[in-house]
């Protein structure tokens, strides 16, 4: 029998666990692009104090700073524009799978039919059994 302890263990290790979100890394490259806080907000349709709140989150989980502060102005810092083609990258890789996730209508269409008479047969085009074998290449 495993004790909780070990089973908490061997459920962390097989868990993934993120420090940021998609959300804190738009955010991050909304403010980079228009060195403001209040107009990266607006470009996200969010309020200013979520976009502020999302960026220092994203700052604190990792003790770091993305931006030098000027006034109202951020300017991002070295290690800010280092991170930036990441950043973009994975929210692009982001998007190209919630896309994917969105274009189920493009997997492909199978039919099924049904008869209420017994005995006689319903053919639908292009069968499922002709389906698998244009798909399979001949074993001859």
């Amino acid at each position: 029998m495993l004790s909780a302890k070990r089973l908490i263990m061997i459920f962390h290790i097989g868990f993934i666990n993120m420090h940021y979100t998609l959300r804190q890394l738009e955010v991050f490259l909304a403010a980079a692009h228009t060195e403001n806080i209040t107009r990266a907000a607006e470009q996200l349709s969010m309020s200013q104090s979520a976009a502020s709140s999302a960026l220092k989150d994203l700052e604190q989980q990792f003790s770091i700073q993305l931006f030098d502060r000027i006034g109202k102005r951020l300017q991002i810092n070295e290690l800010g524009r280092a991170l930036r083609p990441q950043a973009e990258a994975l929210l692009d890789q982001a998007q190209a799978l919630e896309q994917g996730f969105r274009r189920h209508d493009q997997v492909g269409e199978l039919k099924i039919g049904a008869t209420l008479t017994i005995g006689c047969p319903l053919y639908t085009s292009p069968s499922p059994r002709d389906l698998s074998t244009s798909r399979m290449p001949s074993s001859a």
